[in-house]
This record gives structure tokens, sequence and C-alpha cells, in this order.
């Protein structure tokens, strides 16, 4: 393999590595923010029912609700970019698949180019229909991914009150 293969191995085992890294702390603040939100929640609660002293507290209370607000919107967006994580991994995965069949076809047709093989080229002709049709579902379920990415997006701006 030559320099830009090395180049490339590379800067493919880095992003994988980011990525991998990315969506482990993703899936932490998600998972421990939402845990400390309920517990902050209920210990709030809880202090406000107390007769005197909930009265006493109140501003503080109040203050620790838009805390948990603030807190809430964090996780939140964690919890939409782990989904949204989950949906770009299954179209790498379809995408890595073409890309393979691309390359079994390339050696393909410089097989069928070095023997002439009729029957060889027209299994390379079919497997490249087949590709084109893989394809074509790719970019499909890219347009969707994307689709229901600004419509969530929207909902959650919308709710926020941010548009």
């Amino acid at each position: 393999m030559g320099f830009f293969g090395d180049l490339w191995k590379g800067v493919k085992s880095t992003a994988s590595s980011a990525y991998r890294i990315g969506k482990k702390a993703v899936g932490t603040v998600a998972s421990v923010g939402r845990k400390a939100i309920d517990v902050g929640r209920h210990v709030v609660g809880q202090v406000e029912k107390i007769p005197v002293i909930g009265d006493v507290l109140a501003p503080a209370t109040a203050m620790a609700r838009g805390a948990l607000g603030a807190a809430e919107g964090v996780v939140g967006a964690a919890e939409r970019a782990q989904g949204y994580m989950k949906a770009g991994e299954g179209l790498v995965g379809q995408a890595q698949k073409v890309l393979g069949g691309a390359r079994e076809m390339g050696r393909g047709v410089r097989q069928v180019m070095r023997t002439g093989d009729l029957q060889q080229a027209a299994d390379v002709v079919r497997r490249g229909q087949d590709l084109y049709g893989e394809g074509t579902r790719l970019g499909a379920a890219a347009a969707g991914a994307a689709r229901g990415i600004q419509k969530q997006e929207s909902k959650f701006a919308q709710a926020k009150g941010v548009w």
C-alpha cells in the first residue's frame, strides 16, 4: 500500500478511536445525568414539602429547579446525540457494504480484462447492478435519516421556545 493508503488507514483509525471515545462520553453523560436529575428533582420536591423549612428555602429550591432544567437540556441533547450516532452507525455499515462490493467488482473487472471470460463479465455486470440498487437504498436511507433528525430538532426547538 502506498503513501495515501497508509495515510487513509491512519485517518480512519484515528476517527474510529475518537468516535468510540465520543460515543462512550455521550452515553455516560446521558445515563449519569439522567440519574442525577431524577435524584435532584426528588430532593427538591421533598425539601419543598417540609412545612416551615420549605417556605424558608423557596428561593434556593427555585434556583435548584432552574439548574435542573438547564441540566435537563444538556442530558436531552446527549440522548438525542446517542440516537443520531446509532442512525449514523447503520448508514456507515451500509456504506461499507457498498464500498466492499465496489472493490470486489473492480477486481472482477480487472480479471475479465485479463482473461476475456464472458461469463465472468456478465457476473460483474450483475454485481454492478446490485451495487447500484444498494447505493440507491443507502441514499434514500441517508435522506430519510436527515429528514428525521431535522424533524426531531424542530420539535425540540419548538418545545424549548427557541423558534
